[in-house]
């Protein structure tokens, strides 16, 4: 069952969704029977039993249940190979056995049918997914991946969780301690946790967007060595413009500042009362305010060249980034 309120977004179990694919018109003959027989899910006893039965248990009565079992024996059988019958139907079904039909298990089935010729794919994907210690995934086909910046602390202790994109690739940024990037096209996004120095092996989380992409493309596991250090490997590879970044932020701030000295001081010299020393230092703040926009030419001129055929380096990132760190600033100051 999810909890998604948008319908274009759906949630479904791995193993729910492996029993799917193997069930094919099985699970149609189960939904008609199931809605035909009044069972009590209300304490979900006869579903419990249903599950009792399933793993050869003895129950006591339950003529209706065995025989249910018996009529749907195959179809139970399977979801019990790769799920549970109980929680198959608790989690799924109506209080009068009744799939709705804008679940999210009728809309897989029904893209499991749409798909039926990428079926071996699929499964081999949930296989994947499965191998990898998560056991739920959110799908949504009209997600994309690739307009969002994710960011990283570069020291792993800092992380509570990290985000995971096949095609990833650094993005420049101000920050030493942090590791910004994106993806030029992925299928998916995983979400893992830290725990001390390691990945959780709980908690993981993925989203994907197609349950036809290869299955080659995921990750052979989800570990610090392999996650992380290809996060830090971004981060390296953009030293070089990293560098640019903060050096054009810090000369435009840096000039920034000397202007607003250099009007303060105006301000200041304007309220001398002596003739002589105010002549003296306006011949020296006409020269230095002909420097000043020398040296906010230069400055600019030095964004030019960094930003030109540079399209990891824009104008627009360079504003963003001194904001940035102009308000970190101001915060520091209050402090």
């Amino acid at each position: 069952m999810s909890i998604n309120k948008d319908k274009n977004v759906r949630e479904m179990t791995v193993h729910n969704m492996l029993a799917l694919c193997h069930l094919g018109d099985k699970f149609k003959e189960l939904n008609e029977n199931l809605a035909n027989n009044k069972f009590n899910k209300a304490i979900r006893d006869d579903y419990y039993d249903l599950l009792k039965l399933s793993k050869g248990e003895r129950i006591i009565g339950g003529k209706k249940i065995k025989d249910f079992y018996n009529n749907n024996k195959e179809a139970i059988d399977i979801i019990n190979k790769y799920s549970n019958i109980y929680y198959f139907i608790v989690f799924n079904y109506s209080d009068k056995g009744i799939l709705d039909e804008d679940s999210d298990l009728k809309y897989f089935y029904n893209y499991i049918e749409e798909h039926k010729d990428k079926k071996e794919n699929i499964v081999a994907l949930l296989n994947k997914i499965k191998g990898l210690g998560i056991n739920r995934f959110i799908f949504d086909e009209s997600t994309d991946f690739s307009d969002k910046i994710f960011r990283a602390f570069v020291y792993f202790a800092e992380n509570d969780r990290i985000i995971y994109l096949d095609n990833m690739v650094g993005v420049a940024n101000f920050d030493d301690a942090i590791i910004e990037y994106k993806t030029t096209g992925s299928n998916y996004k995983i979400e893992v946790k830290r725990f001390f120095d390691e990945i959780s092996e709980y908690e993981k989380r993925i989203t994907i967007n197609s349950l036809l992409f290869d299955p080659s493309l995921l990750p052979e596991k989800l570990s610090k060595d392999l996650i992380f250090e290809n996060l830090i490997k971004l981060k390296e590879d953009q030293i070089d413009n990293c560098i640019k970044i903060q050096n054009s932020v810090n000369l435009s701030i840096c000039v920034d500042d000397l202007c607003d000295d250099f009007t303060t001081t105006v301000d200041v010299v304007n309220r001398f009362n002596s003739v002589k020393y105010k002549n003296g230092i306006n011949e020296v703040l006409k020269r230095l305010k002909k420097d000043l926009i020398e040296l906010k030419d230069l400055s600019e001129s030095y964004d030019e060249k960094i930003t030109k055929n540079n399209s990891l380096i824009t104008k627009e990132k360079l504003k963003k980034e001194k904001t940035k760190k102009v308000e970190l600033r101001y915060w520091s100051d209050l402090d």
